[in-house]
């Protein structure tokens, strides 16, 4: 048996991939939460971005996670436009995209405005259009998995709050959880947030947090009146660090913040907005006038070299990580489930990747 703790992309994801595989009857997902999405994955702003990731390891599998999305789910393919300071530095970025068969096109900033107003006087001048990218809602993704993995024969347990691992052998042998004791060969540790804490239960021998750390950001609304186009690209300012997503009520803007917070359902800090202001006065003076409003905030998760971890834990046979997605988790999610699952059924996978995103390259030496 298969146990998947989080319900979130990771889980779900790597759930419906095992599911596809046709081993559904052997997974059951244990989420903490009365129902699923409730954090990270149910909260972020919805971005389907290829290419964000600069990282060459982090790059494909947000590109093909994008493209699995597209063919597996749909979504709305609005594009996205990347504000870049220099024409020199579009053309980089552009040739990092063709090199991963992602569609570009590059042109002034200027020559967006009638479609997009809110770059008016941005102080990037030159922009990437990808035109393959796109926004969805982000919960209802995660609905959908699980959806597909239910339909595949996956059992998935809400309000069961794993509280102890049990070992025989010195492998994994299941869960102890708020819902009772859960047997298990495989134990995959897809907590998100609380995944350091997963892999530090009581029983877990030798298993240890690998650095994971989680962090706030801040999402905002800015109403608008009048017509616009609801359609037009999502928009990066990657020298300023802001970025807005254009929705049929206003924008949903963000200023990338980054505080450390502990698991859990995060407060607003009344001065992020402050923050944002300040940016958009210097990025994106257009959008600062719309006098955006707090929405929400949520947690994205990391560890010290900001890649994914998937793979096995070489301290305790049968402990399995796919965690620490940060901000690329909703885009990549299809590519990290097909990954880790393909690994825990013993399938041959890129070597690359299971190097890149090996839990052993965070275990200081012995």
């Amino acid at each position: 048996m298969i146990v998947i703790i989080g319900a979130g992309y990771a889980g779900a994801a790597t759930a419906r991939a095992l599911a596809r595989a046709g081993a559904g009857r052997q997974v059951t997902i244990l989420e903490g939460e009365p129902a699923p999405g409730r954090h990270a994955s149910g909260r972020n702003a919805g971005l389907i971005a290829s290419i964000l990731e600069l990282d060459p390891d982090m790059l494909a599998m947000a590109v093909r996670g994008a493209r699995l999305l597209r063919e597996s789910f749909g979504y709305t393919m609005c594009g996205s436009v990347l504000l870049v300071a220099s024409e020199a530095e579009g053309d980089r970025v552009a040739a990092i995209a063709s090199r991963h068969g992602v569609p570009t096109r590059s042109m002034r900033a200027a020559d967006l405005e009638r479609r997009i107003p809110w770059i008016a006087g941005s102080a990037c001048r030159y922009a990437v259009l990808f035109p393959e990218d796109g926004k969805l809602d982000p919960a209802a993704l995660v609905a959908r998995m699980l959806e597909e993995a239910r339909g595949g024969g996956v059992t998935v347990v809400t309000g069961a709050h794993a509280t102890a691992l049990r070992l025989r052998g010195g492998r994994i042998a299941g869960v102890e959880t708020t819902a009772g004791f859960f047997e298990a060969s495989l134990v995959v540790n897809a907590a998100g947030a609380w995944a350091g804490g997963v892999a530090a239960l009581p029983g877990g021998g030798g298993l240890s947090d690998l650095g994971i750390a989680a962090f706030r950001r801040h999402l905002f609304h800015a109403p608008i009146s009048g017509p616009f186009d609801a359609s037009c690209p999502w928009v990066w300012d990657l020298d300023h660090s802001v970025y807005f997503r254009v929705d049929p009520g206003g924008l949903t803007l963000s200023a990338c913040d980054e505080t450390p917070h502990p698991p859990g359902l995060p407060e607003i800090d009344p001065g992020s907005a402050d923050d944002l202001a300040g940016k958009l006065q210097v990025a994106l003076p257009a959008a600062a006038r719309l006098a955006p409003q707090a929405l929400r905030a949520c947690l994205r998760t990391f560890v010290p070299d900001r890649k994914f971890v998937i793979g096995p834990d070489p301290r305790v046979d049968g402990f399995f990580w796919v965690a620490g997605l940060g901000g690329a988790g909703m885009t990549a999610s299809a590519a990290v489930g097909d990954l880790a699952a393909a690994m825990l059924l013993g399938r041959d996978v890129d070597a690359g990747a299971r190097a890149a995103f090996d839990p052993a390259r965070l275990i200081p030496a012995a």
